[in-house]
């Protein structure tokens, strides 16, 4: 039984293959068989002509050689591509031959004289004149001797010189004065004008410059004017103001140098 059983299941095993292998067979025979056409693939593409189509045909059997089998390498590259705009024909280049080249040129000195520079004379430096200061009227000394030192009331010390500082007319002496220091003496007066003010003033701008004395007026005080006179150790100032009497007040200082 074992044996008819075994028997059974071979032959149902081979019916069993046998059928397939006829499947097979018959699906292979059933498939359309595509041909590769030469003429499609050699087919021009773009405008390459039949040297891009040899070119193709050479790299492609250089890669079927190679083995590489990459279809990078079996693509067709068009040999009529236009070049980069970047590159540029050598040809057409400037070469550095063709550049201008600068010639140097030595300077043309003729060591003769021109006609303009023969009889050509240095003139001769003059001397400049010695610098000096305007010249100035010579001042005789205001005092040459020392007059007595004293005070009065009312009148002019003994010797008082007026010549150095006078008083105007039509004023009465209030007091006057006389000191001495080393070379220097000190001579002062007080009094009472019926001048005016100005009058009084313009009296000693005379008389200052009649000593060759450099002079200026001030108002040092309200109603108060001043006239101030000197040259060197020598001067004098002089003030006035108007009284309420109608009288001018004048008070006069000198500080003279004795000559000698």
């Amino acid at each position: 039984m074992k044996i008819k059983a075994l028997i059974a299941t071979a032959l149902t095993l081979a019916v069993a293959l046998v059928g397939v292998a006829l499947y097979l067979n018959w699906q292979a025979d059933s498939a359309p068989t595509s041909v590769a056409d030469p003429a499609a693939t050699a087919a021009p593409q773009g405008s390459q002509g039949p040297s891009a189509t040899a070119s193709t045909g050479s790299k492609a059997s250089s890669s079927a050689t190679t083995g590489e089998g990459s279809s990078a390498s079996a693509a067709p590259q068009a040999t009529g591509a236009p070049e980069p705009s970047g590159t540029k024909d050598s040809s057409t280049a400037p070469k550095a031959s063709d550049q201008p080249t600068a010639q140097a040129t030595r300077p043309s000195w003729n060591p003769q004289p021109s006609e303009s520079q023969v009889g050509l004379e240095v003139p001769t430096p003059t001397k400049a004149s010695k610098f000096a200061l305007p010249s100035t009227e010579e001042r005789a000394p205001v005092l040459t001797k020392a007059p007595a030192i004293g005070v009065k009331e009312g009148k002019l010390t003994k010797g008082f010189p007026t010549a150095a500082l006078p008083l105007p007319s039509a004023t009465s002496i209030v007091q006057s004065s006389v000191a001495k220091q080393g070379e220097l003496v000190m001579l002062g007066l007080e009094g009472r004008s019926k001048s005016s003010t100005d009058e009084v003033l313009d009296f000693y701008a005379v008389h200052f410059k009649k000593l060759n004395w450099l002079s200026e007026r001030s108002t040092p005080a309200e109603g108060t004017t001043q006239i101030t006179g000197g040259f060197g150790t020598d001067s004098a100032t002089i003030t006035v103001r108007k009284l309420p009497t109608g009288q001018t007040a004048v008070s006069a200082a000198g500080v003279f140098k004795v000559a000698g």
